[in-house]
């Protein structure tokens, strides 16, 4: 599959519906469940429709599109999270619990204050009107 670049803003104008439906299968209501613990952060612009990012999912026939691409040659539910995972990787998260923390960083003072007495007595250049050049 060729990689897909997605930049786009989102519309933060567009009414959002509820994320679950009283009706909604358990399976529905497991998957959201799962992305959510994933951290993919999903909308249901309709009741028949999930969507995260430019990947949209419909549970009951399992078809996957992808905006301003089309329909996804898989179907299904396994190849949804697969998409997810390639399109939206997670970077994984540190785990500091049993080794050594990370190294701490290096910070620099740098006071420009004190460039006179570093570089050592110099005089300042004055223009014609006695006023410093800076």
């Amino acid at each position: 599959m060729a990689k897909i670049l997605m930049f786009r803003r989102p519309n933060l104008e567009a009414q959002r519906g509820p994320l679950l439906y009283p009706d909604d299968t358990p399976a529905l209501r497991k998957l959201i469940k799962e992305l959510i613990e994933l951290k993919y952060f999903v909308s249901r612009p309709s009741k028949h429709h999930i969507k995260h990012g430019a990947i949209n999912f419909y549970p009951s026939t399992g078809t996957i599109t992808i905006d301003a691409v089309g329909r996804h040659p898989e179907n299904g539910r396994q190849a949804f999270l697969a998409l997810l995972k390639t399109m939206y990787p997670k970077q994984p998260v540190a785990d500091w619990s049993g080794g050594e923390p990370p190294p701490r960083p290096v910070v620099l003072k740098i006071d420009l204050d004190d460039q006179e007495e570093a570089t050592g007595d110099q005089e300042h250049k004055q223009d014609d009107d006695g006023d410093l050049p800076w």
